[in-house]
């Protein structure tokens, strides 16, 4: 075996565990083949009931145990097979033993159940699925169910008995329903038929295992997919359970062939080739199993024609690998498999902050041990046909808040309703760049929130959490065209509030340049703000800020007072030493009113760094002893194809040097270092998100029904394929052993995959989540082990199993130690 081919699972593994049927003989010659590229395994005879159990009184485990026990020591998954099948079954099963004639059905069920009972508790843990039920469908005749002893001594039920029988001896397995000739038209009616008769009757079955013995010829591509889209159409998982693409046709009965001819090898290889393509189009196929591990011994060597070898699989005689492999490894490192692609924020980037929805002119609030991003809600205008159309900003009536504690996972809060109707402020019609800040009165937390209504006015509510719910405590505008000193500011807008040390508030506002104007517009202002925040006191004071346009900003250092803005974008000449066009300036003060020094620029106009320009808009902010800028940029509308003026918060580190001057900051896709690990064993909301694909502002909902907009949010309805990851989590040295999550609504045969490291990295679990189909809303904690994991990783969540529907609800989740 050459040590520099790809591992066939591990390049599988956004896709389908791949595996290998084994006998204990196969494991000792191949043991190196089959560790590397193979994470299942299935015994080839060794489980089957007459070899596990000879006599009544008498199991052998000998072989069986030696197969388990070398999964179990390579970390590779097994598969059961099979514990109801009428080939391969001792007589004694179906015997009364006194009167040497047919057992009852009570005697049956009961010695099925003891078996049952002995066989999948001995491997229960270890055992990933199991193939409960094996070939029950007739394909000879017209008749549904094959003519058997457990069909004549106990009926057709004997499938759901035993279905119920395994469930009960482990409720983690995976359970299913296995045949051969299963692209049958005819036949692969009957399966269908068989199984959605079973789901209706709420037997425990969680998918059809597909034998998949097919040859170079047939069955054709188009009865393939037909009968995996069939199905799918159940909502359960699909396995394809002992793949082998004989080289010969099923009627070629020719015996002179020592080795298959070069034309036979790539027949196979493209016959491979083409059947992995289509195998990697459904999610809901989720393991591929081989009928052996090489050519070097395949049960096709003797079937049908005895004596003769067949080359069947994707290593040679020697575990050479042949053109197959290379055209089914090939395929699968070309495409990452159906999760869904991140886009704006790549893993392991910090920046933009979100990929799921936009966030403009970013303000921040510090509260407790997290910093609270207030957000002008950028949303998508579309026009008639659908395109995108301009941001218009003039519908705009609601602020959008994420929080951290780490600064690398977000938890979205969901949208304050501000402006308008239904909004607190139902006298506005926008709400756009918003400031917030603490203050303790009367004893109390209060919360203060300022927007800006278009440019005509500024507005401010309260709550008693950062997060509200809020109101609006005058009824009516805080600053307008009559406040004291305002008349000539063109707009009025951009607000920021800074409480003092000694409990005194100010407001910071104003914006736009005059006609003739550009140097020095003269339309930033500043005003302390009355005692209880929500008014204003005196006249506003001009801030001479050269080149003024918009975004004021304000925060104090070592006792001086920064005052920030974005410069405006006259092309004209301009004075030495003013900022250049849409950069971030600052000035300096000993005191909140002034007077204002100029100092320079701290930020470059987004362009310099991603390309992609217009206006700049910032907060600046400490948290725990570190400064930082939160910014925006159209990264995000620039990486779906169209920027149009739609904006994603940055955050990047911001210095102040000794002489009390602000370091150039350096904006960058890749963020700020994560401040804290994630503990995974606290329940973590679903709306904690560091990385995403596939997930829109629409997926993140109320905790309930009854629940207000600004309540706790939960994932819902996340397409198949989509993922939230989050950053550093923490297992410990120890690590964890289970998963839960609480989930409701989820379709039949909905999962949730746990990766590690990137989406479709190693695969530490799975969640079956389709048993909480129903429609209550009400969220179940579900729980399944995962494979050992330690030390700090970055966790993806990928929810999958159900191409045809969308997921459920996902409310939080968490690992047990």
């Amino acid at each position: 075996m050459k040590p520099d081919i790809p591992s066939l699972f591990k390049s599988y593994s956004s896709g389908f565990k791949i595996g290998a049927a084994v006998s204990p003989s196969v494991i000792r010659s191949e043991s190196e083949l089959i560790t590397r590229h193979f994470n299942s395994i299935t015994a080839e005879n060794q489980m089957k009931f007459g070899m596990l159990h000879p006599e009544e009184d008498h199991y052998d485990f000998t072989a069986a145990d030696e197969i388990a026990e070398f999964a179990g020591r390579n970390g590779i998954g097994l598969r059961g097979h099979t514990l109801v099948w009428h080939n391969q079954t001792s007589d004694w099963v179906f015997t009364d033993p006194v009167t040497g004639g047919p057992a009852s059905q009570e005697l049956l069920l009961e010695r099925l159940k003891s078996h049952i009972d002995t066989v999948v508790g001995r491997y229960k843990g270890l055992a990933y699925a199991w193939d409960v039920v094996n070939e029950a469908i007739e394909d000879k005749t017209d008749k549904v169910m094959r003519e058997t002893k457990w069909l004549n001594l106990l009926g057709e039920d004997y499938l759901v008995q035993a279905f119920r029988m395994a469930h009960e001896a482990d409720p983690e397995a995976l359970l299913f329903y296995n045949d051969y000739n299963e692209t049958n038209p005819v036949k692969r009616q009957k399966i269908h038929k068989l199984v959605q008769s079973l789901l209706e009757q709420g037997v425990p079955i969680h998918g059809i295992g597909m034998q998949a013995h097919w040859n170079i010829y047939s069955p054709s591509l188009d009865e393939v997919r037909e009968a995996i889209e069939l199905y799918s159409s159940l909502g359960v998982q699909l396995h394809i359970t002992e793949l082998d693409i004989s080289v010969f046709r099923h009627d070629d009965k020719r015996t002179d062939l020592t080795a298959p001819t070069a034309d036979m090898l790539e027949l196979q290889a493209k016959r491979y080739e083409e059947i992995f393509r289509l195998f990697r189009e459904y999610s809901s196929i989720t393991s591929v199993t081989f009928w052996g591990v090489s050519d070097s011994y395949t049960w096709l060597d003797h079937f049908p024609v005895r004596g003769r070898k067949n080359w069947p699989f994707l290593f040679d005689v020697n575990g050479e690998p042949k053109e197959s492999f290379r055209r089914v490894a090939g395929l699968a490192s070309a495409n990452g498999g159906s999760i869904k692609e991140a886009i704006g924020k790549i893993p392991p980037q910090g920046n933009p902050l979100a990929a799921h929805k936009f966030g403009a002119d970013p303000y921040a609030l510090v509260y407790g041990d997290r910093v609270y991003l207030y957000m002008t809600n950028d949303a998508l205008e579309r026009d008639a046909e659908g395109k995108i159309k301009e941001n218009s900003y003039s519908t705009i009536n609601t602020i959008t808040v994420l929080s951290s504690a780490d600064l690398a996972n977000w938890t979205d809060h969901g949208d304050i309703p501000v402006a308008g109707p239904q909004g607190a402020a139902v006298w506005a019609t926008q709400s756009w760049a918003p400031a917030a800040v603490h203050k303790v009165i009367g004893g109390k937390d209060k919360f203060f929130l300022y927007f800006a209504n278009n440019a005509s006015n500024i507005g401010v509510l309260t709550a008693d959490s950062p997060t509200g719910p809020w109101s609006d405590p005058i009824g009516k505008p805080l600053i307008t065209r009559d406040t004291p000193g305002v008349a000539d500011v063109k707009w009025l807008f951009d607000p920021a509030v800074l409480v003092d040390d000694d409990g005194r508030g100010y407001i910071y506002f104003g914006g736009g340049v005059p006609d003739g104007l550009h140097e020095w517009p003269d339309t930033a202002r500043v005003m302390e703000l009355g005692p209880d925040i929500t008014s204003v006191t005196g006249m506003a004071t001009a801030i001479p800020a050269p080149y003024m346009f918009e975004d004021a900003g304000i925060h104090k250092h070592n006792g001086t007072y920064y005052y920030t803005y974005c410069s405006n974008f006259y092309s004209g000449q301009r004075a030495t030493g003013s900022p250049p066009p849409g950069e971030i300036a600052y000035m300096t003060a000993s005191h909140p009113i002034g007077p204002w020094t100029y100092r320079g620029t701290l930020l470059k106009n987004p362009e310099f760094f991603f390309g992609v320009g217009g206006n700049n808009h910032h907060g600046v902010f400490q948290f725990r002893d570190q400064w930082y800028i939160a910014y925006h940029a159209q990264t995000l509308a620039k990486a779906i194809g169209d920027p149009k003026g739609y904006r994603s918060t940055h955050l990047n580190r911001l210095f102040h040097n000794e002489d009390g001057s602000i370091c150039e900051v350096e904006a960058d896709y890749q963020g700020v270092e994560q401040l804290a690990a994630l503990d995974p064993y606290r329940p973590v909301k679903a709306a904690v998100i560091g990385w995403s694909a596939g997930l829109c502002p629409a997926n993140l909902v109320p905790a309930s029904r009854a629940s207000g907009p600004m309540s706790c949010k939960v994932l819902a309805g996340m397409e198949n394929g989509s993922w939230i990851g989050v950053s550093g989590v923490d297992f410990g040295p120890e690590g964890a052993s289970r998963f839960v999550a609480a989930v409701g609504d989820a379709a039949p045969g909905s999962l949730l995959e746990l990766r590690l490291d990137q989406p479709n990295g190693q695969l530490i679990g799975r969640l079956h989540a389709g048993t909480t189909a129903g429609g209550s809303g009400k969220l179940v904690e579900l729980e399944t082990s995962v494979a050992a994991v330690s030390g700090v990783h970055s966790l993806f969540l990928v929810f999958a199993g159900n191409p045809q529907q969308s997921w459920g609800t996902l409310g939080y989740w968490y690992f047990k130690p």
